[in-house]
């Protein structure tokens, strides 16, 4: 079960424990949400309109561990209403696991997340969450099961964990070399720190990929975790590689995938 929950944690990149993290008590009581996007458009003062429009995505993904068999699928869509919806499933006969973001896009090629949610299902106990972000009061509220909520002080910027992927391919994209973020997770808000690490031409079961390879920093330096970005693809995440300390690794591979309805193939 917990190397099932760790494929979880290769899918996102950015969820787990870190060592690099500002705590912040969370003893209020949850206040009405809205979506306020003001403040956020902000976020980067004088800087020029950057391409970073996401591009609707579906890529799906398999692995094996202990015999069994995993798949995983990120889609990426937008709403009626303009926003942007992100979603990440893993399936299997002993477990499930859903992830959904829900978030804007400003023009500083920024997400701007409103909703979150994580739901696990199949391993003990099931965990059901739910966060909202008011911009307006800069204040997140998260729902565990069905305990009370807990709210806490967020600044501009701050990410949730699935859509934090998406903000590392946007700044590749634009050439930012320096990827930081802040992401409301458990109560705490985080700090996840990352390093391009070169590029690497893989093999994949789509054919060969030029990709960016970006390694996550941490402190204790005893996990290390890679995430490959396609640059023929708009920077779909195509691989995700973790080392751990004792030389147990786990890799993931695209199996098959789409951009804006286009199906992606390599060399």
């Amino acid at each position: 079960m917990r190397l099932f929950i760790s494929i979880g944690i290769l899918f996102c990149a950015l969820t787990g424990s870190t060592t690099v993290a500002e705590t912040i008590p969370v003893a209020e009581p949850a206040a009405q949400i809205q979506t306020s996007t003001a403040s956020q458009d902000a976020v980067i003062e004088n800087q020029p309109h950057l391409h970073a429009l996401p591009k609707p995505f579906k890529a799906i993904y398999k692995t094996r561990l202990y015999g069994i068999k995993l798949t995983a699928t990120r889609e990426l869509k937008q709403l009626d209403d303009g926003q942007w919806f992100l979603r990440f499933d893993i399936d299997s006969w002993v477990a499930g696991l859903k992830e959904r973001s829900r978030f804007d896009w400003n023009e500083q090629g920024h997400a701007i997340t409103h909703h979150y949610e994580y739901h696990r299902t199949g391993l003990a106990p099931d965990r059901h969450v739910a966060v909202a972000f008011n911009w307006d009061t800069h204040r997140v509220v998260n729902k565990l099961n069905k305990e009370e909520d807990w709210s806490m002080s967020i600044p501009d910027g701050t990410l949730d964990k699935l859509n934090a992927t998406m903000q590392i391919r946007a700044d590749l994209i634009n050439g930012r070399d320096k990827l930081v973020y802040k992401v409301a997770d458990g109560g705490k808000l985080k700090t996840f720190r990352f390093a391009i690490d070169g590029e690497e031409t893989i093999d994949t079961p789509v054919g060969k990929l030029d990709t960016v390879v970006v390694k996550r920093l941490r402190s204790n330096k005893k996990r290390e975790t890679y995430t490959y970005f396609a640059k023929d693809w708009d920077y779909v995440l195509v691989r995700i590689t973790q080392k751990e300390p004792n030389g147990d690794s786990a890799s993931v591979d695209i199996q098959e995938g789409w951009i804006d309805g286009t199906k992606i193939t390599g060399r």
